[in-house]
């Protein structure tokens, strides 16, 4: 686990959970086949922009999240930034209808030797609310919230 790894090596982790804005609308208005291609293109995005270190999977519906190994806050800020702005940039088009992406974001850094990832999973959970309450398509718990 990468949690042990960086107990034992004293090194920097970080930790972006995400959601998609809106995401129950999309898929009551252009149905689950839409929603679950969305999603597909949501993960093809993200895989091409992090590092093979990186382990990014599906938390649950349309909820992702992904772990930095060996990356300090401000790195976790701008890979969760560069994500955010590369969705919002995206063409997704489903059966010839465009469908525009905006994400929430939060994020949480390794605390030290007696931090564990579901404390992590935690801070970054209650950061993406941050973010989805205050509009969205943003993202909190790096070097500019406080």
């Amino acid at each position: 686990c990468e949690i042990e790894k960086a107990k034992r090596y004293d090194t920097k982790m970080g930790l972006i959970m995400f959601d998609i804005d809106n995401f129950k609308n999309m898929n009551d208005m252009l149905g689950h086949l839409a929603g679950d291609f969305v999603l597909k293109r949501v993960a093809n995005i993200c895989t091409k922009i992090l590092r093979a270190a990186d382990i990014f999977a599906r938390y649950g519906g349309d909820e992702f999240i992904i772990l930095l190994p060996m990356t300090d806050i401000t790195n976790t800020e701008e890979a969760a930034t560069r994500i955010c702005r590369s969705l919002e940039d995206s063409r997704i088009i489903y059966k010839r209808i465009p469908i525009k992406v905006r994400a929430s974001f939060g994020i949480a850094n390794f605390e030290g030797h007696e931090d564990e990832l579901e404390d992590m999973i935690r801070r970054a959970d209650r950061n993406l609310y941050v973010s989805k309450r205050s509009g969205g398509n943003k993202v909190t718990g790096g070097r500019n919230y406080g």
